[in-house]
């Protein structure tokens, strides 16, 4: 007991020394930071600033939010989402690239199919999901191509 007693005082002197430089530690990133990285916090912890930064915390209440609207508007769990994203190893389904990846359904039945990236997901939806605008703008593209 001693011992966890003495580690948790060196960390908050380190952490003190710190914050009298400027600087502090994220607890999340694990990167050292200006102090006007980090939000006041003038209750809860001895040194006065929240033990993340701005950025962890605008990234975890991000993925909070991503997680609650796949539940609600799709019923599928996190791990759902996860397990896709990794059979399809990380890429959109259509151009294959690796990027910010969101749910694509069928706009009439609600039926999710497979992770698109914003780009190819709004092109669907600008073509309103109709195979023959698609093969239009195909046939657009090579007419215009100039290879």
């Amino acid at each position: 007991m001693d011992v966890k007693i003495n580690k948790r005082h060196i960390k908050e002197e380190t952490t003190r020394k710190m914050i009298l430089e400027g600087i502090k530690q994220c607890s999340v990133c694990k990167e050292v930071l200006p102090l006007s990285a980090f939000t006041r916090n003038l209750r809860q912890n001895t040194c006065g600033y929240k033990s993340l930064c701005k950025k962890c915390i605008n990234n975890r209440a991000s993925l909070k939010r991503k997680h609650y609207y796949i539940k609600h508007a799709y019923g599928k769990s996190e791990d759902w989402y996860n397990n896709l994203v990794k059979e399809q190893n990380g890429k959109c389904a259509i151009c294959k690239k690796e990027s910010k990846l969101v749910i694509d359904h069928c706009h009439l039945t609600n039926k999710v199919r497979e992770l698109l990236c914003n780009n190819c997901n709004t092109g669907l939806g600008y073509c309103k999901e109709d195979v023959n605008i698609l093969k239009n703008m195909i046939e657009y593209i090579n007419k215009h191509n100039e290879h």
